[in-house]
């Protein structure tokens, strides 16, 4: 039988008042070390976390991506570079190694994979004085290539890249970028046996900065990526479709519920319908509002996700993945009246049905929840990972996850490492048959490492 989670839950308590002196504790929280293995996991359930990078100097932010087979390829800054390191179910882990350029300001990793397995990074790092957006191929049969610069030479600062893979192996990568006045988003286009275009900016707008794109495709290729630009007052969320064979389309606003608005978020299903989440204030409170794209008839208008019974909390950081049908989950942070006390929620959206109005809490009294991410597999089902703040004396921050069950709900959360740890940046990957990892850097008392776990599905 399915455990599930109560709505009525009692949200956890975050006794400290400020989560940035947290964080910076997190530095000097003593972790013992753990032993990695490359043994391929076969028990059902959550495994023993492995550690996947070199331990030369401290590895952070890593991301994740799943093929359709369950092999995973994660990339990490560490020592002034991208590396990487790759899992295949029959074999486990392989070693880790560099793929970018020895240069100052690595950082901001982002991957994508095909169905096929090979996989494309995007990140951002100096070459020479400007901060500028690299790319570098992981081919199955040949390996990792050559990193390239592909951003807009002309310009300046990049920052903030993502990056989307279609089942055949194209791309579209997307990025913030300094035009002299105030930064644009760019997009650029990877095609399968010619490689990269030319970088082209894709919003209109000229009265302020645009920053924190993100981007999402479908089956064909199709694209839809989404940032928050500057309008003179305050922030909007906006949107911008790619059809294969016309391309750009003319930007679209996505919101009007009149506050500010940021951290958008998209998803895409393979027919092309798109979902997008972002959070926005009003003259109270902030909440988590959606907006989604339907093929044949555009855009439907936002309606807000969070449910009132949290009013008046503060409800931020959204994350968002849908399924084959083009169902969704989100997951937020959440407070109940105090900025300094978040918790994990969630909800599910159902295609002619809208999202549900009963929110699920997902942990339970257990600390201040950090870092958070959401999957979904081919049937519905999704995988939630947070970091989670447990105590503070001694500082406690561990790794947890939660799975929704299509049709019965959250089970009840569950920690997925076993140390006295320090644990950031979660972030998880699901392949079609349910079959999740999940990475974060955690601190072993000397530097912080990359860790993995699998959680294999029935």
């Amino acid at each position: 039988m399915v455990k599930t989670t109560t709505d009525r839950a009692i949200p956890i308590t975050m006794r400290h008042p400020r989560l940035h002196s947290l964080l910076l504790a997190l530095a000097t929280a003593p972790l013992a070390s753990l032993a990695a293995t490359d043994s391929p996991a076969r028990d059902v359930g959550w495994q023993t976390p492995v550690i996947i990078d070199t331990g030369v100097v401290d590895a952070h932010k890593p991301a994740i991506a799943v093929d359709s087979n369950g092999a995973a390829v994660v990339i990490w800054t560490q020592k002034d570079s991208i590396w990487s390191n790759r899992y295949e179910p029959d074999s486990g882990w392989s070693t880790a190694r560099r793929i970018g350029p020895f240069a100052a300001d690595a950082g901001f990793p982002q991957i994508a994979v095909d169905s096929r397995g090979n996989a494309l990074a995007v990140w951002r790092q100096r070459a020479g004085a400007i901060s500028r957006i690299w790319a570098n191929r992981y081919d199955v049969v040949a390996g990792w290539g050559t990193a390239k610069v592909i951003d807009d030479l002309s310009a300046g600062d990049s920052a903030l890249p993502q990056i989307a893979v279609v089942a055949n192996g194209d791309a579209v990568a997307v990025w913030s970028q300094f035009g002299g006045a105030h930064y644009n988003i760019l997009a650029n286009r990877y095609t399968l046996g010619s490689g990269w275009g030319t970088a082209t900016i894709i919003e209109a707008n000229n009265l302020g900065d645009a920053r924190a794109p993100q981007v999402a495709t479908d089956a064909s290729g199709n694209a839809v990526a989404v940032w928050e630009q500057f309008d003179g007052v305050h922030f909007d969320i906006w949107a911008n479709r790619y059809a294969v064979g016309s391309g750009w389309s003319a930007p679209v606003r996505l919101e009007d519920a009149g506050g500010s608005a940021s951290a958008a978020y998209v998803a895409m299903d393979p027919s092309g319908n798109a979902t997008t989440l972002w959070q926005q204030a009003d003259a109270s409170s902030m909440h988590i509002r959606s907006n989604r794209y339907v093929v044949g008839s555009g855009w439907e208008g936002d309606t807000q996700v969070d449910t009132s019974h949290q009013d008046p909390g503060v409800a931020v950081a959204s994350r968002i993945a849908v399924d084959a049908s083009g169902s969704a989950v989100a997951v937020w942070h959440q407070s109940n009246g105090s900025s300094t006390n978040l918790s994990l929620w969630g909800s599910n959206h159902t295609v002619g049905s809208g999202w549900n109005r009963t929110a699920s809490l997902l942990e339970f009294d257990a600390g201040y929840v950090g870092t958070a991410d959401v999957a979904m597999d081919a049937s519905g089902n999704a995988t939630a990972v947070w970091q989670q703040f447990e105590s503070v004396a001694p500082l406690t921050v561990s790794a947890w996850a939660s799975r929704y069950i299509a049709g019965h709900g959250w089970q009840v959360a569950e920690r997925i490492e076993s140390e006295v740890p320090s644990a950031v940046d979660v972030q998880v990957a699901v392949d079609p048959g349910g079959n999740a990892i999940a990475v974060w850097s955690q601190q072993d008392g000397v530097r912080y490492r990359i860790r993995a776990n699998r959680y294999q599905a029935d």
